[in-house]
């Protein structure tokens, strides 16, 4: 899955208005088939895999086969990608513990070759 940010302002310095980043994960709410996006956790233009909101981005694919969906909560939904799917994944990832660094690269490899 792919976001193009559309819109920017002085409390995204991170991200650049046009480009495209690799989403690794959102968050969104489903109803009747709708699905309507609240965040996108990207990899900024500085190297830091962080949510933003969704209302900055367009998605501009919306391959969704490498990810895996969980329930969060009544019509809401978690898509995470599948190299990095498990518990716990994002607070081994933030103290470079485990597997988890080597997982995101794994994840991140599938998008750089696609480009």
């Amino acid at each position: 899955m792919r976001v193009k940010c559309i819109e920017r302002d002085n409390s995204l310095p991170d991200i650049t208005q046009n480009k495209i980043y690799s989403v690794y994960e959102c968050e969104y709410k489903k109803n009747d088939e709708e699905i309507n996006y609240n965040s996108f956790r990207i990899q900024d233009d500085y190297g830091s895999v962080i949510p933003y909101e969704a209302k900055y981005f367009k998605t501009v694919s919306n391959n969704n086969s490498n990810y895996v969906e969980k329930k969060i909560a009544e019509e809401e939904y978690k898509l995470t990608h599948k190299f990095i799917s498990y518990s716990g994944f994002w607070s081994m990832f933030y103290e470079e513990d485990g597997t988890a660094l080597d997982d995101f690269w794994r994840a991140k490899r599938i998008y750089i070759y696609k480009k």
